[in-house]
């Protein structure tokens, strides 16, 4: 009975409750005395309503006690956190509340997703897009710019390499080529390159048979020093009676007197590597002004030559034989073929010291000689040099020669800083190189760099070679002589050269294509994304600049109509992304934008720099590579940042270029390669059709990543790109 009672009061009391609520639209109850706001689900004061109707979006408004603004026609409290999204308050999401992680962030201005440009709980970066390699990657992780060195091979010119001839390291079986502050290193297979903390310029250098180690002489700053080398760095000895001065000399290793011999000022040296003493030990023999030096391990006697030249209107001075083996020099009257530049090097496998190589100067007159080139391979016996027979070798005089007990074969760096081996045959180990870079320019659609080379001589074409992570010497059909400036034409989908005489342009893919008669004095190039044209710079005998435009389609360049600039629009060309404009740097010192109304002058930044485009990142890059007194700098829209730079003191730099994953290519000419990149943890995206690598979400055409093959005519970084 109690029971049934309770149930009675508890339905009175419900009906009671519902008897005071309004029905809305929706299903839902409020209080009677209130409205319903079904845009919102929420019961609001009647003039809340009443305020609004009609009224703008955000428009302030006062309803009673509430002062807030108009949203969706009911004036309400504004701020983050009422479940309404705000967009003028820069709310981009509110789902009621304010926590983190959940996504919409506490101040409603994100989703907490990667590339909304809001730096979100997990995420390290967040730079507004999906595109890897750009310093915040498409995971919203930090990459980090790092510069990495791919050493080809030393520096070649017509004399060989560049700094003191090559000495065999017998113990480590390489050959080592000190070239300036940086030393070189051969294993019959690839080069390596070492930059000492101690900057050593080698004088001469020979291999210590007893301590198994490369001695040298060379200058420390201004003193003339003795040092060792242990295959990293330079070990400085503490030398007693070193000669100074500035002179030539040549060096010998001596192996019964465990010394150096040393020619210098016309006095010879002992140095002894143990002790690091240097003794004169008297005069050397009287010479023409130069001469060789070498070793031969059988007899046990230093052997020397000296030069001979024929001069115009007298007899020949012949060169010299001399034998040194202790107390005095013995001088022979014969000598090899050629009359200078021998290289000397002893023969374990046929025990005999040989002669390598050389040249005969004929001195017509004072301002025209005439030089003869041997290919002569000559042994000496203690009284006569008599041919050797061995397989054909090119003429001229050698770098560097030495024997290598591990393969029995003769090693010969040849006078065009070619690398033989010379047994039974001449087998060619050279690393492709180019020498003399004149151009450089990005393909991204074969991805790799096309540079082409300067014309040896008038009667000599160019040399087109390819770098992806090595050269390739590309054979190719006839094409422009020499080649002014180039650059890439992503409607085309080859690069555009211009011929520096004739005055041609031509297109090249995976060979030469004449496109037609071009202006005259083209000194620059670069690719108008935009109005998809090269942007041509001419410069004429006086000095006036003028530009051109050549449509993708067309092959005739047409005059721009407007002025090139107040200081001249010469140097160099380079599209920015980040503003949508061809940006121009000139010879002057001045960047200058391409607007429609013509070029307008943002910076002096001065001389020295040269103009990187950064289609994947965006802006531009002053890269300091001719001068190293300045810092590099980062242009991205209006805003300017200084950015790492990794200065080094060794090398010539000449040219660098953008690669489509957007790392800074840098050309040390031929010999040595740098790549300046951004890279974070994560995996790079292979465009492949369904594969998602990077983890961004995107696949093939959907990623940005993948501008260069879906969308070449639209930059990752421009608006424009997916």
């Amino acid at each position: 009975m109690l029971r049934g009672c309770l149930v009675f009061v508890l339905a009175m009391m419900v009906g009671c409750v519902e008897a005071q609520l309004i029905e809305c639209a929706d299903g839902r109850a409020c209080p009677l005395g209130t409205a319903c706001d079904d845009i919102h689900a929420s019961c609001v004061e009647p003039a809340q309503l009443a305020e609004c109707v009609g009224v703008s979006q955000e428009t302030p408004c006062e309803a009673g006690a509430v002062v807030g603004v108009c949203l969706d026609e009911v004036c309400l409290e504004p701020g983050c956190g009422n479940g309404i999204v705000e967009p003028g308050a820069g709310e981009v999401c509110d789902d009621g509340g304010r926590d983190a992680g959940d996504g919409c962030a506490p101040d409603c201005r994100s989703r907490e997703v990667c590339s909304d440009g809001v730096l979100a709980p997990g995420e390290a970066c967040d730079d507004a897009n999906l595109v890897d390699h750009d310093g915040c990657d498409s995971r919203c992780q930090l990459e980090q710019a790092a510069w990495t060195t791919t050493p080809v091979a030393p520096p070649r010119g017509e004399g060989g390499y560049y700094g003191a001839p090559g000495t065999f390291d017998e113990q480590r079986g390489v050959l080592v080529v000190p070239a300036g502050p940086v030393v070189w290193e051969w294993d019959r297979v690839r080069w390596t390159l070492h930059v000492p903390v101690i900057p050593l310029v080698v004088e001469a250098a020979a291999y210590d048979r007893t301590a198994a180690v490369v001695t040298a002489i060379g200058r420390n700053g201004p003193d003339r020093v003795l040092a060792t080398w242990d295959g990293a760095e330079w070990q400085l000895r503490d030398a007693t009676g070193t000669p100074q001065g500035y002179d030539s000399l040549r060096a010998v290793y001596v192996d019964h007197l465990a010394s150096l011999l040393v020619g210098l000022y016309g006095t010879a040296y002992l140095v002894d590597t143990a002790t690091a003493t240097w003794t004169p030990v008297g005069s050397l023999p009287p010479a023409s002004g130069s001469y060789v030096f070498g070793y031969d391990r059988v007899r046990e006697v230093v052997v020397g030559i000296s030069d001979g030249y024929v001069p115009c209107c007298s007899d020949p001075v012949l060169p010299q034989t001399w034998e040194w083996t202790g107390g005095g020099w013995t001088t022979f009257p014969t000598s090899p073929a050629p009359y200078a530049e021998q290289r000397l090097v002893f023969d374990g496998a046929r025990g005999q010291l040989l002669s390598i190589g050389g040249t005969t100067t004929y001195q017509a007159s004072e301002c025209c000689d005439s030089v003869n080139l041997f290919a002569t391979v000559e042994g000496w016996d203690g009284s006569a040099w008599t041919p050797v027979a061995t397989p054909t070798i090119p003429e001229g005089a050698y770098p560097a020669a030495w024997f290598d007990a591990t393969t029995g074969t003769l090693g010969l760096t040849a006078p065009d800083g070619h690398n033989y081996e010379l047994g039974t045959t001449l087998v060619d180990r050279t690393v492709p190189q180019p020498i003399g870079i004149a151009q450089v320019a990005n393909d991204p659609v074969r991805g790799r760099v096309i540079a082409v080379t300067r014309r040896a001589s008038y009667f000599s074409g160019l040399e087109v070679w390819a770098w992806t992570d090595h050269w390739e010497r590309l054979t190719t059909g006839p094409g422009p002589a020499e080649v002014s400036a180039m650059a890439f034409d992503p409607v085309r989908g080859a690069i555009v050269a211009a011929e520096t005489y004739p005055y041609r342009l031509w297109a090249f893919d995976t060979d030469w294509q004449l496109l037609g008669a071009g202006p005259a004095g083209i000194s620059t190039m670069g690719y108008d994304f935009v109005g998809q044209r090269m942007i041509l710079g001419t410069t004429n005998m006086y000095g006036a600049a003028r530009n051109w435009a050549l449509d993708s389609t067309s092959v005739t360049a047409t005059p721009l109509v407007f002025d090139a600039g107040p200081a001249g629009i010469s140097g160099q060309f380079a599209w920015d992304s980040s503003t949508a404009q061809v940006v121009a740097l000139s010879t002057a010192g001045g960047l200058y934008d391409l607007t429609p109304d013509g070029w307008a002058q943002t910076l002096s930044p001065g001389t020295g720099y040269v103009l990187v485009p950064r289609l994947r990142a965006g802006g531009i890059l002053l890269a300091p590579l001719a001068n190293a007194l300045v810092p590099a700098w980062l242009r991205e829209g209006d805003a300017w940042r200084i950015t790492p730079w990794e200065r080094v003191a060794w090398g010539t730099t000449t040219l660098a270029a953008e690669r489509e994953d957007g790392t800074t290519t840098v050309f040390y000419d031929g010999s040595i390669v740098r790549d300046l990149r951004s890279a974070g943890p994560g995996i790079d995206e292979t465009c492949a059709a369904g594969e998602d690598a990077d983890g961004d979400g995107l696949t093939a055409c959907d990623d940005r990543d993948c501008w260069v093959t879906c969308t070449p005519l639209c930059p990752a970084a421009m608006s424009c790109a997916p």
